[in-house]
């Protein structure tokens, strides 16, 4: 049965669904505004659509909004040559694309999991207290630490202790003596939400010198946590993407050559 040709352009329907097909605009192009607008939101049904409008274009059986097929030309024959070159040279740089993804692939996934791992540390408040105090006065802070109400855990962390972490943290020998370093001790507490209560009040305490805490670590790697979980569910999305637009390409140019349309005189 023959069938209505189309006023639209085979060749530049064969261009849009190629390269844009993702975001159906040879569907635009051919007055299907409802499945243009499908298309988008799917990205072109993650590929698998656009690449069913494209075998149809290229075996001649795709249809215009008002229901005409899109026939092939003579006079497109020249530019079908050109489209061809461009496609080969468009499916080498997909290629390169979803390699790099690929092995990209486990970069981002490791750099997820580091930082899920260090947003999940428990909050710390290391108090630090005036280098000449005394044992007497290091047992009362303590004390004084340990009656706050929601404090799990105190660690005394002794000068020499102090001088063996500097010297870990910066991998090196320093000449110092621990004499010059404070004694301090590291609370643990139960509940997050109360962490600048405690602080506070371990500020108040009687030969503590200052505070510190890992709060602001905490929050920005969690912050950062959750925009790489974001990230790495996108970048798997456009890896699979890139993966089926990769083989979209090979089955069209495979199927352009199959098809006899690249040497046809029709």
């Amino acid at each position: 049965m023959n069938e209505v040709e189309s006023r639209k352009s085979w060749i530049v329907t064969l261009y849009l669904c190629f390269f844009l097909g993702g975001f159906g605009v040879h569907s635009f192009y051919n007055n299907k505004i409802l499945k243009g607008i499908l298309q988008v939101l799917t990205l072109g049904g993650l590929g698998i659509w656009t690449m069913i409008d494209l075998i149809n274009i290229i075996l001649q059986r795709y249809k215009d909004g008002d229901g005409y097929v899109l026939i092939k030309r003579n006079s497109q024959n020249q530019s079908l040559k050109v489209a061809i070159i461009l496609m080969i040279v468009f499916l080498a740089l997909s290629i390169v694309s979803t390699i790099r993804l690929v092995i990209q692939f486990p970069v981002y996934i490791n750099l997820g999991k580091k930082y899920t791992e260090l947003s999940q540390q428990e909050l710390e408040i290391q108090a630090y207290l005036y280098t000449d105090a005394t044992q007497k006065q290091i047992d009362e802070v303590e004390n004084n630490i340990r009656s706050i109400k929601g404090v799990r855990s105190v660690e005394f962390v002794s000068k020499e202790k102090a001088l063996n972490k500097m010297k870990e943290r910066l991998n090196r020998r320093i000449n110092i003596s621990s004499s010059y370093l404070p004694v301090s001790f590291i609370i643990k507490i139960e509940d997050s939400s109360k962490y600048n209560t405690i602080s506070n009040s371990i500020k108040k305490i009687r030969y503590v010198k200052s505070v510190s805490g890992n709060n602001t670590t905490i929050e920005t790697t969690t912050m950062l946590a959750r925009h790489l979980q974001i990230l790495v569910i996108v970048f798997i999305i456009v890896t699979i993407i890139s993966i089926i637009h990769t083989s979209l390409n090979i089955v069209s140019i495979v199927l352009l050559f199959k098809s006899g349309l690249y040497w046809s005189t029709r």
